[in-house]
């Protein structure tokens, strides 16, 4: 944390409630590397999610900067791709791939490690940032939220919607690149354990059918400031169902939440993005006055399945 600014976790509460996920079941996918003395120098895990028609196992995993330069995240990447090996009787469709996290261009060692361990970048993201007015600052000043005929936008029930907006979220990104389905109870689990910010968050809901077509889910905690290295209000989910796209929805949501941050007294809102999503979000993100600030690669390694 002190030298990568993962913004993951910052007490032992929040690395317990990680590795609670259903999902991950740590005893199966979680490898460790230790160092003579007893210490934990290394950790990486991988979780199988299911696609369209493919099967995507999710790989992370950090080596302490100390140890570093040492083979260890050589060996502990050579044991996640074993185990996914292992796992693909769990595979469905044609096609089954092991996945990284984001890698920021800047971060050599990391790039190395995937490109010697046989993958290839798949997909290019965007890190982006819009710098907020504040008090003396130079920025351009928060557009106004455009209402969108029939819909409303309304504050996220704590407990009442979460389950709806995980689903909601599930069928709105079934056409995005990279889909996996969302494993309700995990995110049941990640928003009852205050991963997101349900009161700076934002809903819209369609009126005539009384139901939630579109959602921002936004962070903005300690871990976030920590992670980015300034008070940022960080979007973590943009997303409107497809048959209410291009109505301006989602520059509605966006809008309200750069409003939202302006009042916390934020510096500025991030987000990443799919460099090539077709349905034209980076375009929407420079309208509003975003700007890309960095490039991340997303490798991935092609198994065969029988």
């Amino acid at each position: 944390e002190e030298v990568d600014r993962l913004g993951l976790v910052t007490t032992e509460d929040d690395i317990r409630r990680v590795y609670a996920m259903p999902a991950l079941q740590p005893e199966e996918n979680c490898f460790v590397a230790r160092a003579p003395n007893g210490q934990i120098v290394g950790a990486a895990w991988v979780m199988v999610n299911q696609g369209e028609g493919e099967t995507v196992f999710a790989l992370n995993g950090h080596v302490h900067p100390a140890w570093r330069r040492q083979g260890i995240g050589q060996r502990l990447m050579d044991a996640t791709i074993t185990c996914a090996r292992e796992r693909l009787g769990e595979a469905v469709g044609l096609r089954a791939w092991l996945q990284s996290e984001e890698v920021h261009d800047e971060d050599g060692g990391r790039v190395a490690l995937f490109e010697r361990s046989g993958f290839h970048v798949a997909r290019w993201a965007v890190d982006m940032r819009c710098e907020l007015p504040g008090v003396g600052k130079i920025a351009p000043l928060i557009p106004i939220v455009q209402p969108v005929p029939g819909i409303q936008l309304r504050k996220w029930r704590a407990g009442v919607d979460d389950e709806a907006i995980g689903w909601m979220l599930d069928e709105a990104f079934r056409d995005h690149w990279g889909y996996t389905t969302i494993h309700i109870d995990d995110w049941l689990q990640h928003v009852s354990s205050g991963f997101v910010s349900t009161e700076h968050s934002v809903l819209a809901w369609d009126v005539a059918s009384d139901q939630i077509v579109g959602a921002c889910v936004n962070v903005c905690d300690e871990r976030t400031f920590k992670r980015r290295g300034r008070r940022e209000l960080y979007v973590a989910d943009l997303a409107v169902r497809r048959e209410h796209r291009r109505r301006g929805v989602a520059k509605a949501l966006l809008t309200w939440t750069l409003h939202r941050a302006d009042h916390l007294g934020m510096q500025s809102v991030g987000l990443d993005a799919d460099a090539e999503n077709l349905t034209g979000a980076v375009r929407l993100y420079t309208g509003l006055g975003f700007e890309i600030i960095g490039k991340m690669k997303i490798y991935r390694k092609e198994f065969a399945v029988d």
